[in-house]
C-alpha cells in the first residue's frame, strides 16, 4: 500500500523513468487524440497547451471516419430509431408486451433491461432470477431475445433497392478555430476499402452478439485484410483539394462526387458529438461513391474501411473504429497495418512494453490494461444488408460515446461531462446538412470555444519534478566520484607493481 509521501514520489519517479527509458504512451494518439494527449517528458514542464510545432504535427492527425448509404437524392437512408430498447418493444405485439406501469416502476437500468423482451420472456427472466438458477439461464433467454432485436435491423430487399450511393467522410486537422493557413501539404491521407475478406454476423452466441455490438461483426481470419479500394488525395494549406483525387479499384470514377473540390474550402464543423470539440472546426473531405462503382465480380457485400495519413511517405496515423487508436493502450497500431493489427495487440498484451508495464505496476490498468475483446483489427465493419448505425458504418448523428459506453467503453462518457457539463450533450453544436456533403458549415474566428481540457502543472510540482531531477543527477555525480575515489589509490598501486 503507498502511503502518502510515496504517492507524491511516485509522479516524480514516473517523470524519470520516463526521461531515462523513453517517451510516454500516446503522445499523438488519432480520433480525436486529446482528451487523451499525455504529453512527453520534454512537454511536461509547458503551459499544457499545444505548441505550434505540435499543432504542425496533428495537422496529419485522423480524426474520424464515416460511412453510410444514400438515396438517388443524396438524402441518408435509415436512420434508426434513437431508442433501440424502445423500437424493439413496439414490434411486439401489443398483447405481448410488458405493461408501461410496470415498465415506468423500474429503474433505467432494468426497464432497458425489460424492453428487449416479451411479456412472456419476462417472466421467464424473472423466474430464472430466483435462488438455485444459474445465470447462463439468464443468459440464454437474452441471447434470443438479443437475436430477434438484431433481426429487427435488417433490410428489405425494397429497402435495399433504395441505395444509390455510399458516402464516406474522413475528418483531420482537429481543434482549428480562426485559422486561414494550415500545415497540410506534407501530408497524404488514404481512405481503404476490404471488400473480400470474411466476415461474420451470427447472433448465436452471447459472445457473437458482443462482437456485434462492440465491432460491427467477426472478421473471420484479419490476415486476409487488404485494401482492393484506395481512394488517395491531399490538401493545399488553404484547406483545398490539392489536385484531383486518385481512386484506385473503382470503377466509373468521373461519377464520384467529392468536397471540397475547386476554390471550396475542406473547413468544416467538427462532426463528433462531444463538448469538448464543440465549437471548434475540421478539415474534411467527402466522397460520394454510387453503387455502380464497386466491381461486381469481386466483394463478400460487406465493407471493411480505414484510412491513413503519411508524410514524406512514412505512415503517421491510422483510423478505424471510433474510439479505439485514440486509447493509449492502442497508439502503437496507428503505424501497424490492419492484416497485423489483432497479432500485435496479443503479443503487446503478453509482453507489454516498458512504460506500459510500470504504468499498469502504479494502478492505470483502466487506462494501459487489454481486455479479452481487445484482439480484433482496427477497421469499420459495414454490412449494408442492415440498419447503418455504429459500430455498422457509422452516420454523423451517432451518439458513439453512449453507445460504446452500453458496451464496456465508457471513457468518452465520463469525460463528455468534464468542465461541469450537464446533461450531456447528444446531438452536434450544428445540425447536419440533409444532403452532399452532409457536414455543418465551419464556425467563424468570433465564436468563444469551451475550455480546453489540456492540464498544465502546479508551481509546485513543477519545482519538485526540478528538483527531483537535479537530485537524481548529483546523486549519479556523487557515486561516481565516491567510485572514482576508492578505485583511485589501487590504480596508483598497481601502477607501481
Amino acid at each position: 500500500m503507498l502511503t502518502p509521501a510515496s504517492s507524491r514520489l511516485c509522479p516524480s519517479l514516473l517523470c524519470l523513468a520516463a526521461l531515462l527509458f523513453g517517451s510516454l504512451p500516446a503522445g499523438r494518439a488519432s480520433d480525436h487524440a486529446d482528451p487523451l494527449d499525455i504529453p512527453q517528458p520534454w512537454e511536461i514542464l509547458d503551459n499544457g497547451q499545444l505548441s505550434r510545432e505540435k499543432q504542425a504535427e496533428l495537422a496529419g492527425g485522423l480524426t474520424d471516419l464515416f460511412i453510410f448509404p444514400v438515396k438517388a437524392n443524396k438524402e441518408v437512408l435509415f436512420v434508426p430509431p434513437r431508442d433501440e430498447y424502445y423500437s424493439a418493444a413496439t414490434t411486439v405485439n401489443a398483447e405481448d408486451r410488458i405493461p408501461v406501469e410496470e415498465l415506468d416502476a423500474m429503474i433505467p437500468e432494468r426497464r432497458a433491461l425489460a424492453l428487449q423482451l416479451t411479456k412472456a420472456e419476462w417472466t421467464e427472466y424473472q423466474a430464472a432470477e430466483a435462488p438455485g438458477h444459474t445465470p447462463d439461464e439468464r443468459s440464454a433467454i437474452l441471447t434470443k431475445a438479443r437475436a430477434r432485436r438484431l433481426a429487427l435491423q435488417k433490410l428489405t430487399d425494397a429497402e435495399k433497392a433504395q441505395i444509390d450511393s455510399y458516402v464516406l467522410i474522413l475528418c483531420t486537422n482537429r481543434d482549428l478555430h480562426g485559422q486561414t493557413k494550415y500545415t497540410l501539404e506534407p501530408y497524404t491521407f488514404a481512405i481503404k476499402i476490404d471488400r473480400h475478406s470474411s466476415v461474420s454476423f451470427s447472433t448465436a452466441t452471447a459472445a457473437d452478439q458482443a462482437m456485434l455490438a462492440r465491432y460491427g461483426g467477426r472478421i473471420d481470419d484479419p490476415k486476409t485484410i487488404g485494401e482492393d479500394i484506395t481512394i488517395t488525395f491531399q490538401f493545399t494549406n488553404e484547406a483545398r483539394m490539392k489536385g484531383e483525387p486518385v481512386f484506385k479499384g473503382l470503377e466509373h470514377p468521373e461519377a464520384i462526387e467529392y468536397f471540397p473540390r475547386g476554390d471550396q474550402s475542406g473547413l468544416r464543423d467538427d462532426p463528433f458529438i462531444f463538448q469538448r470539440f464543440f465549437k471548434k472546426n475540421v478539415v474534411a473531405a467527402v466522397f460520394r461513391i454510387p453503387a455502380s462503382c464497386f466491381p461486381k465480380d469481386r466483394g463478400t457485400g460487406s465493407f471493411l474501411v480505414w484510412a491513413t495519413s503519411t508524410r514524406h511517405g512514412k505512415q503517421l496515423d491510422h483510423d478505424g473504429r471510433s474510439l479505439r487508436t485514440q486509447q493509449p493502450r492502442f497508439n502503437f497500431l496507428n503505424t501497424v497495418a490492419p492484416r497485423d493489427q489483432a497479432a500485435a495487440v496479443k503479443e503487446r498484451s503478453l509482453h507489454p512494453d516498458f512504460m506500459g508495464d510500470l504504468f499498469l505496476r502504479f494502478g492505470f490498468d483502466f487506462t494501459f490494461e487489454y481486455r479479452p475483446w481487445d484482439v480484433v483489427p482496427d477497421v469499420v465493419i459495414y454490412n449494408p444488408d442492415f440498419r447503418t448505425r455504429f459500430p455498422n458504418g457509422r452516420l454523423l448523428t451517432d451518439d458513439v460515446g453512449a453507445l460504446l459506453a452500453r458496451n464496456g467503453d465508457t471513457l468518452l462518457q465520463e469525460l463528455s461531462f468534464k468542465n461541469d457539463v450537464w446533461p450531456r450533450a447528444t446531438s452536434n453544436d450544428k445540425p447536419f446538412q440533409a444532403s452532399f456533403p452532409y457536414l455543418a458549415d465551419p464556425w467563424p474566428a468570433d465564436v468563444a470555444t469551451p475550455p480546453p481540457m489540456g492540464h498544465a502543472l502546479t508551481l509546485g510540482h513543477k519545482l519538485q519534478i526540478i528538483f527531483g531531477v537535479v537530485a537524481f543527477v548529483l546523486i549519479l555525480l556523487v557515486i561516481g566520484w565516491a567510485v572514482g575515489r576508492f578505485t583511485a589509490p589501487r590504480r596508483k598501486l598497481d601502477d607501481l607493481l
